[in-house]
C-alpha cells in the first residue's frame, strides 16, 4: 500500500528538545526528543541516506529518562517500513527522504542556522542534509 499522505514535521525546538510529529492517514506519532547524548534530529537524515543506500537502520531517540526505537527497512521496491515504538508506518522511500529534507528545509528557511543551534545543541547537520540531497537526485535519473 502506497501512503502518499505520510509527513514528517519538526513542530517546535526549543532548549534542546525537539516536537517531532510522524503522521499518515491513519496514525500520528509525537515525539519529544532530547539532545542529549547525541544529534537525535540528524538521525532522521541518517536513516533516509541508509535507506537510499538500500541499507535498514536502527537509531534510538533520547526522551529523558525514556528512549524510543525507531527501525527502518526496504519493505519492497519503493516502500519503507518505519517502525517507532509500537506504531509501523509503511510508506514510499522517496516519500520519506523528501519529508526529511522538507523538515530541515523548513526550519532553515525560517530560523537559520544560528537559531537551529542555539536551541539545539548541535551544529545543523549542512553536510548530512547535501548527501541527503545528492541521493535524492541520483534516485530521479
Amino acid at each position: 500500500m502506497k501512503n502518499e499522505k505520510f509527513t514528517l514535521t519538526l513542530d517546535l525546538l526549543q532548549y534542546g528538545w525537539a516536537d517531532i510529529v510522524i503522521a499518515d492517514e491513519q496514525e500520528e506519532v509525537k515525539n519529544f526528543a532530547s539532545h542529549i547524548l547525541y544529534d537525535a534530529l540528524a538521525g532522521w537524515i541518517d536513516i533516509a541516506v541508509y535507506l537510499l543506500k538500500g541499507q535498514s537502520c536502527k537509531r534510538t531517540i533520547y526522551l529523558e529518562p525514556e528512549e524510543i526505537s525507531i527501525e527502518a527497512a526496504i519493505a519492497s521496491d519503493e516502500n519503507i517500513e518505519l517502525k517507532i515504538g509500537e506504531t509501523t508506518f509503511v510508506c514510499p522511500l522517496l516519500r520519506y527522504a523528501r519529508q526529511v529534507l522538507k523538515m530541515f528545509d523548513s526550519y532553515l528557511y525560517q530560523y537559520g542556522t544560528a537559531q537551529y543551534e542555539a536551541e539545539w545543541h548541535h551544529a545543523f547537520p549542512a553536510q548530512q542534509i547535501e548527501v541527503l540531497r545528492m541521493l535524492l537526485r541520483e534516485q530521479q535519473i
